[in-house]
């Protein structure tokens, strides 16, 4: 197809950007997979940065990495209500 837009993925054995394996968007699935339009994707942007999508207890719990249980005992892990939070260069990362 002329001037189709695809992404990249890496060759980890070539050490080489490929091109990225085909994803069938004809269903979506809950690991991060959206369809949508460029005004939805800057509404959405608009939305988050305002904080105006979620309460602000909800926020506060989106940012907390969550305590669970690893072996019997407490366990810190680097994940929040539906986002991976992790320290990157003494700042919080998603």
């Amino acid at each position: 197809v002329q001037n189709l837009a695809t992404g990249y993925g890496y060759d980890w054995n070539g050490k080489r950007p490929r091109r990225a394996d085909f994803m069938d968007y004809s269903w979506t699935g809950g690991a991060g997979v959206l369809r949508s339009t460029a005004g939805d994707l800057i509404a959405w942007t608009r939305a988050w940065r305002k904080k105006s999508l979620l309460k602000p207890a909800t926020w506060e719990m989106a940012w907390a990495r969550t305590v669970a249980q690893k072996n019997g005992k407490p366990a810190t892990v680097g994940y929040g209500l539906g986002f991976i939070v992790a320290p990157e260069a003494e700042h919080a990362a998603i």
